[in-house]
């Protein structure tokens, strides 16, 4: 052999890029595949999925350096232990560059996973024909060539390009299952030419639940998201793009229920969404365009779901709305739901000399009214904003003297670099290097690492558990990212000896402090460690942003003190317990801009805590503000408010646990001193609702709530709302109850139902999403903290030098 060629046949292992972290799988280096898109790397990946999966693994990532992985079979990552494949990670260098190519027989799932509190980031998922017909599409629109040109039927010049037939198509790019799970991420990841990018289960296996879709990328597939489990519940999409999808994301047929937050659908074949069974749904300053109906609804559902629709942008396609049984074409929304329906803020773009409806309401009910909408402040280009079948009740509110406008203008949109698909991973996101600490290391190891780490730099905590006798300090001042290879399972810190009343992690007053992927477990109770403490500056703006937090207590999960102008922003949040309590200003009644904000997320308590505060708690003119959350558990109070405060909380489900024979409990209990609260959109399953005496200057307002059968809402004295002489600061406006004498849901009273409207609602008419470019001085992406209080943020300024 030459010596040159000997020269390269050992330097080529060195050649190789190494996985960021040491304690990470890389697929190429230590499983073997080949990443040339040629080889069959089917069996050396799950080579690397089956060393994530025993519980006690101290390997929880699976690195994808670039390439194009071939897969020639399903691969898997499952469980029959309970805390098999739990914590895992899938981590790729980004979904142009680390792809999946399926090359199989069909009728097979790319990657069946059965993990969960997991994640799967930066990878991209195709069929081996995929580049090939995107190729055959392009030089169609840009040039004109028939598909004969490229060897398919050129006996028209107007053929489409055909499907090649080489490569079978895979059932779904992911298909989570068969075990029930929650907490997992799909994030930065591209779907292509797939006839169903996710599948959340299945009819006969078990829900998925608590799914995080962010920045993820579906083009020309057949489903983006089809849910078809009644357990796979809070599917959260975030910041991703739908491109000639047949339909973007449903659970038609099927059941399970989805939120879509500032997301892009283009030229949707079907539908942008599509609702087959009921339950809580929400599309929040989306844009649409081209596609053949943004939201439809279907027929023949008569129990009441909960719909919200606020500050979408949808531009048509077509010239006219056609309607029937069986079709809808260029509309905007088809609803064949009774509600309630809250639409806010939307805007249909029509094209030049458009007929027909942008909004259809279609009754499919016994009830009567047969079907409820409200709709403030949404404007169409076209003549017709809605039209309904006879029976369906839909009011037109107007603004109260505001316009609202356009909630998505240019400077609001997300720059298309950081729309979809982050190309940089997070690991590689700092020019100042990687700090790594040994597995199973002191506090004062973390703590020297972080004290000794340039601005900026990374301090990498592998999977491990790391004691603590004191709380690792992050001084003002500081710049740091920690990262650690997963949540529960995987990177653990814990207290050690006599810890007392402090946090495992702390920042003090100006700190700037970035976790990723780690897990703080004090399960102590009242008086004992935090999770983390955070000293935030009262300052205008978002002092903490979080992403998947997860925050449990035995106390509150979560307790936010003192802030005035700042805000705590946690999309996403899993929780058992937020505690508010308002800053100076706020304690003497001035107006304040400071607030907590929870956008999606799940909230349960275990028989086992039993804290003395409920599950939404505002003391002291502390303000909250809740969107799309889930709640079920322990203990049977949701919510209080006997203090000063406001609380929004707007779509979700509450279902605490029963009482003796199955009967409803007490669980939201409304008597406050001075504030407001609105609760709107939310089912609920045997949570009953009281309303005390409103102090003037108090007001609460309820809208669209759909208790089921034997659920209530009254005022205290076991009275109904519909059947006393109302209090002045009460609303009780197009409630529907479920029930089971009738197919259908019965409309509840309304109370109060006159006066200005539209100003209940200017709180949430004026919430926007944050910018997804947000850059706060705290950041904390799936970071779970359970102490006596997992989280604690409190107003406080750096102590003078």
């Amino acid at each position: 052999m030459p010596y040159l060629l000997i020269a390269i046949f050992y330097l080529l292992p060195c050649l190789a890029v190494a996985a960021p972290f040491a304690s990470w799988i890389d697929v190429k280096a230590e499983c073997g595949a080949m990443g040339d898109g040629k080889a069959d790397d089917t069996i050396a990946i799950q080579k690397g999925l089956d060393l994530m999966r025993p519980e006690d693994s101290n390997r929880k990532v699976l690195y994808f350096p670039a390439g194009k992985y071939r897969i020639t079979g399903t691969i898997k990552s499952l469980r029959e232990k309970h805390r098999e494949s739990q914590g895992i990670g899938i981590q790729g260098m980004g979904a142009d560059k680390s792809i999946l190519l399926y090359d199989g027989q069909g009728n097979e799932p790319m990657l069946q996973w059965g993990a969960w509190y997991s994640t799967i980031r930066g990878l991209g998922f195709e069929t081996a024909d995929s580049e090939e017909i995107r190729m055959r599409i392009k030089i169609k629109e840009n040039t004109g060539v028939n598909a004969g040109a490229m060897g398919g039927d050129s006996s028209s010049t107007n053929s489409q390009p055909p499907f090649l037939t080489k490569a079978a198509k895979p059932t779904a790019g992911i298909w989570f299952g068969p075990e029930f799970s929650t907490a997992n991420e799909v994030s930065d990841c591209a779907f292509r030419d797939l006839p169903l990018a996710l599948l959340g289960g299945e009819e006969k296996t078990k829900g998925q639940a608590e799914v995080a879709v962010e920045r993820c990328v579906f083009e020309r597939c057949g489903y983006g998201l089809r849910l078809a489990n009644w357990n796979s519940l809070d599917w959260w999409f975030w910041d991703c793009e739908f491109t000639d999808c047949d339909t973007a994301v449903g659970n038609r047929p099927g059941c399970g229920e989805f939120r879509v937050y500032r997301s892009k659908f283009t030229r949707s074949k079907n539908a942008d969404a599509e609702v087959g069974n009921l339950g809580t749904f929400a599309l929040v300053e989306n844009q649409s365009k081209g596609s053949r109906v943004f939201l439809s609804v279907g027929w023949g559902m008569t129990a009441g779901g909960n719909f919200t629709l606020q500050g979408n942008r949808v531009e048509g396609a077509t010239s006219n709305s056609k309607i029937d049984t069986n079709q809808v074409v260029g509309m905007g929304v088809y609803m064949a739901n009774p509600g309630p329906v809250l639409m806010l803020d939307n805007q249909f773009i029509r094209t030049e000399g458009s007929v027909g409806p942008d909004i259809f309401f279609r009754s499919a009910t016994r009830g009567n009214p047969n079907g409820s909408a409200l709709l403030i402040g949404n404007k169409t280009t076209g003549t017709n904003l809605f039209q309904a079948d006879k029976g369906y009740d839909v009011r037109l509110i107007g603004d109260g003297g505001s316009d609202m406008g356009d909630r998505r203008t240019e400077a609001e949109k997300p720059k298309p670099d950081n729309h979809a698909i982050s190309n940089i991973p997070y690991f590689l996101s700092s020019p100042d290097g990687v700090i790594e600490v040994e597995a199973g290391s002191t506090g004062e190891k973390i703590q020297a690492a972080i004290d000794g780490a340039k601005d900026g730099a990374v301090v990498h905590l592998p999977t491990g558990e790391y004691r603590l006798s004191q709380p690792v300090v992050i001084q003002a001042g500081k710049k740091v990212k920690i990262v650690g290879d997963g949540i529960l399972n995987a990177t653990k810190l814990v207290p050690d000896g006599n810890f007392g009343e402090k946090g495992l992690i702390q920042a003090e007053p100006g700190a700037d402090l970035e976790m990723w992927d780690l897990a703080l477990f004090a399960p102590v109770r009242g008086g004992g460690p935090l999770g983390i403490l955070i000293k935030a500056m009262d300052q205008d703006g978002v002092v903490l942003e979080g992403d998947q937090v997860q925050t449990t207590g035995f106390g509150p999960g979560m307790v936010v003190e003192g802030l005035d102008n700042g805000k705590v922003v946690l999309k996403n949040h899993i929780h058992n317990g937020v505690t508010v309590f308002g800053g100076e200003k706020a304690k003497n009644k001035e107006k304040v801009k400071g607030r907590i904000e929870i956008l999606c997320g799940a909230s349960s308590r275990d028989a086992n805590i039993k804290p003395e505060t409920p599950i939404y708690d505002v003391r002291q003119g502390g303000k909250v503000m809740v969107r799309d959350v889930w709640y079920e558990g322990h203990p049977p109070e949701f919510m209080q408010v006997k203090d000063r405060g406001d609380i929004l909380f707007l779509g979700g489900h509450i279902a605490p646990n029963k009482g003796k024979a199955h009967t409803a409990v007490n669980a939201i209990q409304l008597e406050g001193q001075s504030g407001s609260v609105l609760l709107a959109q939310a089912a609920m399953n045997g949570a009953d609702l009281t309303i005390g005496q409103l102090a003037e200057g108090f007001f609460v307002t309820l809208f669209g709530l759909t208790p089921y059968p034997s659920t209530s809402i009254r005022y205290a004295g076991g009275e109904p709302t519909s059947s006393k002489t109302e209090q002045a600061g009460f609303v009780q406006l197009m409630c529907r109850q479920n029930n089971t004498k009738i197919t259908g849901s019965e409309p509840l009273a309304d109370v109060n139902a006159g006066g200005d409207i539209a100003e209940r609602f200017r709180m949430m008419r004026e919430w926007r999403l944050p910018d997804p470019n947000l850059d706060a001085p705290i950041k904390l992406h799936r970071v779970s903290c359970t102490g006596s209080i997992g989280l604690v943020v409190v107003s406080s300024q750096p102590k003078e030098k």
